[in-house]
């Protein structure tokens, strides 16, 4: 059929002609096709003539074509000769292939008796249904009974329901069905709602704050000041719910406008009276003010494969360690500090700490220790260890963390390695230090206060960079 498809759509019949018909004389009619067919490859060639004789029921007595193949009565151009009759059979004449005539007439409906006026309905139902005739039934309705007929179904009762609440609850997971389930939706508010946790600073803005003088700005930034304390409670919950940290946004809510580890250094080295308004814009507008460089996406990369090389080796002589996620830590006392570490620590023998991993793109192609004499390397050679220099961003970076948390110690690691093959991992425990953090500590509370309060209620820094 595709072949007899082709062929009439590429033009390959290009004549067509039947004979009148004859009776032959065993009593049946026979019809006498002539046509000129193409060859399917030669197209230059003269097209040869086919001629079919065939049955008016449609039964082939005979064909012939002047082909070199036609002596046999079997060529190409003998089939498609005989795809094209039955392809003509099947196709009805169109309209448009008729002479025009007149449209015939609808029958006409049968008249209705006559009535009188005031029984006659004149209006229009608006509902098929609210007439009085019957609905039709579609010609193809199943004459059997109906495969949709609804079963009363018995209604649960209250212990079943409960029975059944139980058991999706102690399922472990967490199904949305309990959520409207009354007894049940407690478990489903968000913690930050349930214990009324105070809003986050990046809400604490006014359009009227913008045109207040700078010591009137003060005395509302004191204000507000006096209402961002968290409790116990409080911390521990926004701890727990921002885990996913750069996938939170929760996580990015509470990190604005707050003094986290990782600007720790940068915030106490800057002067309050004159300070970087880099940094204050850095600090309240974190999304607006994030960076990217291949130093930062090497070092993000390869952080699991760090912190998996750092876990291989403390179970050796740790006991019952676990390395858990670590969401925004806000200090307990002083709610302007906060801190994210890579992961928390939990071991028998050395009780909670926390871990800070680093995968410096420096020493990518070269062992740790020959870093260790360049400025800008973070570890140094002293009595002859690695150890953290204690002016570096990330030694101020951990002191904060440790601070936030409360923990006792932090595991600092420096992984080198390439893909997820570690070659090299230092590891150093850092404690707190109280005589290095105290003054560090009042030095950014005097920059909160002062500065970043400022920007938070009015944007003081902003409108003052943007007129100048």
């Amino acid at each position: 059929m595709a072949g007899r498809k082709g062929k009439e759509n590429d033009g390959w019949i290009r004549w067509f002609d039947v004979s009148d018909p004859q009776l032959h004389e065993k009593g049946y009619t026979i019809y006498k096709v002539t046509l000129k067919v193409k060859h399917s490859m030669a197209l230059r060639t003269k097209a040869v003539s086919v001629w079919v004789a065939v049955q008016e029921d449609g039964a082939v007595i005979t064909g012939h074509c002047d082909c070199m193949a036609g002596v046999s009565e079997v060529c190409s151009h003998v089939a498609a000769t005989l795809f094209y009759i039955a392809k003509a059979a099947d196709m009805k004449t169109s309209c448009t292939s008729k002479p025009s005539q007149w449209n015939k007439p609808q029958k006409r409906k049968p008249q209705t008796a006559h009535a009188e006026a005031s029984s006659i309905n004149f209006k229009r139902p608006k509902h098929p249904l609210l007439d009085n005739t019957p609905p039709k039934m579609p010609k193809t309705a199943a004459t059997g009974p109906s495969l949709t007929t609804k079963t009363q179904q018995p209604m649960a009762t209250a212990s079943q329901r409960e029975t059944f609440h139980n058991m999706i609850r102690d399922s472990g997971a967490k199904p949305a069905l309990l959520s409207l389930v009354k007894g049940f939706n407690d478990s489903y508010i968000p913690s930050v709602v349930a214990l009324n946790m105070p809003s986050p600073l990046c809400q604490l803005f006014r359009t009227e704050y913008m045109q207040l003088s700078h010591h009137d700005l003060t005395q509302k930034c004191e204000e507000e000041a006096s209402r961002l304390s968290f409790s116990t409670e409080q911390v521990a919950a926004l701890e727990k719910t921002t885990r996913l940290q750069t996938k939170s946004n929760t996580w990015f809510q509470y990190r604005a406008g707050r003094i986290t580890a990782s600007n720790f250094k940068t915030a106490v080295r800057t002067n309050p009276d004159n300070p970087s308004i880099s940094l204050i814009k850095r600090i309240c507008y974190p999304n607006a003010y994030k960076f990217s460089t291949t130093a930062t996406r090497w070092g993000c990369q390869h952080e699991s494969t760090a912190i998996s090389s750092y876990k291989e080796v403390q179970l050796k002589s740790h006991d019952c360690l676990t390395v858990g996620e670590s969401g925004f830590h806000i200090h307990k006392e002083h709610s302007f500090l906060g801190a994210s570490p890579d992961a928390l620590v939990t071991c028998k023998c050395c009780g909670e700490g926390l871990l800070e991993v680093k995968c410096p793109m420096c020493v990518k192609d070269k062992s740790i220790l020959s870093e260790a004499d360049q400025r800008q390397f973070c570890l140094e050679l002293r009595e002859q260890t690695l150890q953290l220099k204690q002016s570096h961003p990330y030694y101020f970076q951990v002191q904060a963390q440790l601070a936030c948390t409360g923990r006792k110690y932090c595991d600092f690691v420096v992984w080198r390695g390439e893909g997820k093959t570690t070659q090299e991992l230092h590891i150093e425990r850092i404690y707190p230090d109280v005589a290095f953090l105290s003054p560090h500590v009042a030095r950014a509370k005097t920059l909160f206060q002062k500065c970043i309060m400022l920007e938070l209620l009015g944007k003081y820094y902003t409108v003052a960079s943007a007129q100048h």
